[in-house]
């Protein structure tokens, strides 16, 4: 709202969805086939001077911060899809048979499955350790960048982790890996798109690197490009 400003000249306006001016169109998306994923357009909109919260102080460490807690959020969903995944995978491998027993009993299934469910557990403390560490931070006890850092950490694991999984699942599944009579090639697709609807993996790097060398975050490198990111509706 403020060219001269630069990043500190973003604000942001409180727009009714009732107003005729706002449309918005569905998009049919790779994954996440019940999450509601429009293009948000407005067209001639007259805004009330109360809808402006322009100007408000730490706006832009708001933004990072609402962007990276999203985020987090948006792992630990990965979380639960790699279970998911993972327990059907399981009982998969340990009752198809091939030469005489199941497929787990050979070793490079088996260690594709129990490297798997590292990722698994992996993940799930450091979402864990994340959510902790904004609890703490809340009541006083955490600096919001160490928050940003366990956050930054948990988003560029896990989102990579549940790639792996959702992949591993299909290929462990064989030809009916990629057939919808089994709901892996789902878990394979919501993987994907959960990577995008937040910071991508290389955001959440982008932000831990920087907090781990101690350096000054730049927001400009790390929010989300509005060319590259739908909208959640």
């Amino acid at each position: 709202v403020d060219g001269k400003e630069g990043l500190e000249g973003i604000g942001a306006f409180i727009v009714p969805k009732s107003s005729r001016a706002v449309h918005a169109e569905r998009d049919k998306t790779l994954g996440l086939d019940l999450a509601d994923v429009s293009k948000v357009t407005f067209d001639n909109a007259r805004l009330p001077r109360s809808s402006s919260i322009v100007g408000e102080p730490g706006m832009l460490q708001g933004l990072l911060r609402f962007f990276v807690k999203s985020s987090l959020l948006a792992s630990a969903r990965a979380v639960g899809l790699m279970r998911a995944a993972l327990e059907i995978t399981r009982q998969y491998v340990q009752t198809r048979s091939a030469f005489g027993k199941p497929i787990g009993h050979f070793q490079a299934v088996a260690f594709n499955v129990a490297d798997r469910y590292i990722d698994l557990e992996a993940s799930r403390g450091l979402v864990q350790r994340a959510a902790g560490m904004w609890d703490a931070h809340a009541r006083g006890e955490e600096t919001e960048n160490g928050a940003l850092l366990a956050s930054a950490r948990a988003v560029a694991y896990t989102q990579e982790a549940a790639m792996r999984v959702g992949n591993d699942a299909v290929q462990l599944h064989g030809g009916s890996g990629f057939m919808r009579d089994y709901p892996v090639e789902k878990y394979m697709r919501d993987a994907k798109q959960l990577s995008l609807v937040g910071l991508t993996p290389v955001q959440a790097d982008q932000i831990a690197s920087l907090l781990e060398l101690e350096l000054p975050l730049d927001p400009a490198r790390v929010l989300p490009g509005i060319d590259s990111h739908n909208v959640l509706v």
